[in-house]
């Protein structure tokens, strides 16, 4: 039994460490990893109040994109971005476990500094989440 608890706190730290990276960005607010059912895996925000906005609006934005992409013959969801007057969201699937690594952040983050670290950090969210 404490196996499993070692185990589950071992990857409940790497999946924080993944995260941090994403938050070391200039300009992040947080950063999530959702499930395409809308399951949080994990989250880290720099705000509480900007954490309980944010989280509700991507579960419910991910599973409304997949079932449109879906439903009009898109082909395999990829990458979400979007870009408003005071937000930046940026959404990557995370293809092993079909989970979304998410990042949040303010309207002077680096759109592509902030794409490409994501999209980096793929790789890791892979090796964590099975």
């Amino acid at each position: 039994m404490s196996l499993k608890v070692s185990s589950m706190h071992n990857k409940r730290g790497e999946i924080d460490t993944a995260l941090n990276k994403l938050l070391s960005i200039s300009g992040s607010e947080g950063a999530s990893i959702l499930s395409s059912d809308g399951h949080m895996i994990g989250t880290k925000f720099k705000n509480k109040v900007i954490q309980s906005k944010l989280t509700d609006f991507s579960s419910e934005f991910i599973i409304t994109a997949l079932s449109t992409v879906s439903n009009d013959n898109f082909g395999d969801l990829k990458q979400i971005i979007i870009l408003d007057t005071e937000k930046k969201i940026f959404m990557h699937k995370v293809q092993k476990n079909n989970s979304y690594a998410i990042l949040f952040g303010t309207s002077k983050m680096n759109t592509g500094l902030a794409c490409i670290k994501t999209k980096k950090l793929i790789p890791s969210f892979e090796k964590i989440i099975q």
